[in-house]
């Protein structure tokens, strides 16, 4: 072994030692440094997304009810005192023609504007009539939402729901006390009956299940929104496309955003059928759990039957008693959502496997039909040639007529 080489390797071990030795502390002082950094950013972050208003960019439309706060603590020039405190709150519903009227100070058009923009305008526009106005505008009564839903649902074009939904809740019972206990935090949210209010705004969930659910080859994870864009950020329209199925599968509640007005929801069209897909979609009452069909022909029960959504043909027809023995084609008829309409024949095969082109799922509203056998239509022929005759001859006297022709 070269002494060189050792004495070499023996300083670099030294040199690194050293160095760990005199800079360890710093390099830990620096790491606690940078957390303190993270955190105060994170302090940050986590105070700003507490303070502020989700509803800054909701864009205001007619029939939306807002109320302008002025406060008292302002003077009005052309006056030089302090007028009521109704002078400076106003309820206010954006009328059928996109305005608002404030009174003493003018009507205003309004519609296309989110709350944060109608501030921005209004203090200047106020800055008139009022010593330094600070605004503060919410809404008191969200209108109506309107979605379109196209695409891979059953039933798409547009639905209209409401902005924000009330529920009054009856609090729980809780061990020996009763009802939760009143605190100066919950005090506002109950009545006299015990109840206390949740307000519920519609999200892309509710706007598919309107829509009648999905169909069979929808594609939820490739779902896309398009949304009326503010005008301060150039207007027009702005996109997104969401993964649905996690929020279905998953439970990512991320997902499932919020629907304002003037929305439009697409889902994608699958190349194959999803069959866990839709279990998902029925399990989460995104879709429903039955379908209406129509089932006529050569089975032992016709009229109508409700079977469960992910039905295939033969199930339909085994519910309807099976098919009889001597029989013809399956004839399904569907009426599509452009207004065609759909028929195909099929030979009934009782051991086709679910899905196949032989034994297809069906769709809400089909029609089956175990149409007859040439035999069964000989047979209703012979019948109404013979039925005259009946009673005059014998069976034996009709089968000679036709045996001599």
């Amino acid at each position: 072994m070269n002494l060189k080489s050792i004495n070499k390797k023996n300083l670099i071990n030294l040199f690194v030692f050293s160095w760990l030795f005199f800079n360890l502390p710093f390099l830990f002082n620096l790491k606690s440094e940078e957390l303190i950094q993270k955190n105060t950013k994170f302090e940050l972050i986590n105070k700003e997304y507490l303070e502020k208003s989700p509803d800054l960019d909701y864009i205001l439309g007619i029939g939306d009810q807002i109320i302008i706060d002025y406060g008292q603590r302002y003077k009005v020039l052309d006056s030089g005192s302090l007028n009521l405190a109704s002078d400076f709150k106003y309820l206010q519903e954006i009328d059928i023609n996109g305005k608002v009227n404030l009174k003493k100070y003018g009507s205003y058009y309004v519609e296309g504007l989110s709350i944060k923009e109608l501030n921005s305008l209004l203090t200047k526009e106020l800055s008139n009539y009022i010593k330094k106005p600070s605004l503060e505008i919410t809404i008191n009564k969200y209108r109506n939402v309107r979605v379109f839903v196209g695409g891979q649902v059953e039933s798409p074009g547009y639905y209209v729901l409401p902005g924000k939904t009330t529920l009054n809740q009856q609090l729980q019972k809780t061990s020996e006390l009763g009802y939760l206990p009143i605190d100066d935090q919950n005090v506002n949210f109950r009545n006299k009956n015990n109840n206390f209010a949740i307000e519920y705004h519609p999200t892309i969930f509710d706007a598919i299940k309107n829509a009648g659910g999905i169909t069979n080859n929808a594609d939820l994870s490739k779902l896309e929104v398009l949304r009326n864009n503010l005008l301060s950020n150039g207007g027009g329209k702005i996109h997104t496309n969401i993964n649905f199925l996690k929020a279905i599968k998953d439970g990512d509640s991320s997902k499932n955003i919020r629907i304002y007005d003037g929305d439009s929801i697409f889902i994608k069209k699958s190349e194959k059928i999803i069959v866990s897909q839709i279990s998902e979609a029925i399990r989460s009452n995104l879709n429903p759990k039955f379908i209406n069909v129509f089932v006529s022909g050569r089975v032992e029960f016709p009229g109508p039957k409700t079977v469960r959504k992910l039905s295939s043909l033969n199930d339909a027809i085994e519910i309807a008693g099976g098919a009889k023995v001597i029989k013809g084609p399956v004839i399904l008829t569907r009426y599509k959502n452009d207004g065609e309409i759909y028929r195909k024949e099929f030979n009934y095969k009782k051991i086709a496997k679910r899905g196949s082109e032989s034994n297809p799922y069906l769709k809400s509203g089909d029609i089956i039909r175990v149409s007859k056998s040439k035999l069964n239509i000989a047979n209703e022929i012979l019948d109404d040639l013979t039925s005259p005759l009946r009673g005059i001859v014998t069976s034996y006297g009709i089968y000679k007529i036709f045996n001599d022709l």
